[in-house]
């Protein structure tokens, strides 16, 4: 299976330069601009590859049913579901759908999981983008008790940045009255990063990494949980090269992969 879609670019900093600005994936709509709702399969179990327009593709792997979009709301569809620990209310998030249990296989719509619920066996994520690009953060949720998460950052020329997070970096979500089970890990940032549970981040790169030609983004998570909002630092194309729709005070550009 090879899905192609796009996600919503949205603008959220100021221009780096003349022409680039950083925006951020936030995985609300499709290449159509249609939603992408709670439950909604990106990926399956056997290695297929889920398209996003010019920007990246994503594998996923491991004992998991596939990378399913969250909707990290108290109010979306479904919610409150059986993962009351994925609500940090930052909107959609990625997650690795479990294969535990028969009923968290369902979609009585084809391609939408009934019970969207993430795997406690984790999994890995591969983003390998058409050109190297400068990854500017990530909000990670759930990591917790045992839910380790493992960043890798690799280069154009194969060189790599690490960011090792362990256990109850994020804490619990407010819901169980901890914290707001979500951090924002700085993936410019070459030191090591205090998480809002209380863990740090370890840092580790080679020497000459290059970090504005990022070409693969990996993901390794240790047991369940999710990320959303990935910011990269995105380049506005002159008039009329592209197709741009205005969503709010942000940009949505919309391009399919020829």
């Amino acid at each position: 299976m090879r899905s192609l879609a796009t996600c919503a670019i949205v603008a959220a900093a100021a221009a780096t330069s003349a022409n680039a600005m950083v925006s951020v994936i936030d995985w609300s709509v499709d290449g159509s601009l249609s939603p992408l709702v709670n439950g909604q399969q990106l990926t399956d179990s056997s290695g297929s590859i889920f398209d996003f327009g010019t920007l990246f593709t994503m594998t996923t792997t491991g004992n998991n049913r596939g990378a399913t979009v969250f909707d990290s709301s108290e109010t979306g569809p479904n919610n409150p579901g059986p993962d009351l620990d994925l609500l940090a209310g930052i909107g959609n998030l990625v997650m690795l759908q479990t294969s535990s249990g028969s009923a968290n296989g369902n979609q009585t719509t084809p391609g939408i999981f009934d019970n969207p619920n993430d795997s406690a066996a984790g999994g890995e994520y591969t983003l390998d983008f058409d050109n190297p690009t400068e990854l500017v953060s990530i909000d990670l949720v759930d990591v917790d008790d045992g839910n380790a998460i493992f960043v890798t950052l690799t280069d154009a020329n194969g060189l790599t940045r690490t960011y090792d997070v362990p256990n109850m970096w994020t804490g619990e979500p407010v819901i169980n009255g901890m914290s707001d089970g979500f951090g924002s890990l700085l993936l410019l940032d070459a030191n090591d990063q205090a998480g809002p549970g209380g863990t740090t981040a370890i840092f580790a790169e080679d020497a000459g990494y290059d970090a504005s030609q990022v070409a693969s983004l990996h993901i390794d998570f240790d047991g369940s949980g999710g990320w959303g909002n990935l910011r990269f630092v995105g380049i506005v194309p002159a008039p009329g090269t592209m197709a741009l729709a205005f969503v709010g005070f942000g940009i949505a550009g919309v391009r399919r992969r020829r």
